[in-house]
């Protein structure tokens, strides 16, 4: 089943311009990542995130050494 019939289009004289747009997406990922970084949420890190809250204010250093 041709859903497109008869299609002339010469993919070879337009190979450039795909192979430029394709280099301005690879640079322009490349760019976005060098300027905002890896940000390495806590599946890549490794670790427990864990969020309590208090009723009161504890103290920091009785938490820290339990």
């Amino acid at each position: 089943m041709d859903i497109v019939k008869d299609s002339k289009i010469d993919w070879l004289k337009l190979k450039w311009i795909f192979i430029g747009t394709s280099l301005m997406f690879v640079l322009l990922a490349g760019g976005s990542l060098f300027l905002s970084g890896l940000n390495l949420g806590i599946d890549f890190t490794g670790g427990t995130l864990v969020y309590i809250k208090f009723k009161d204010t504890p103290q920091i250093e009785t938490i820290r050494t339990t």
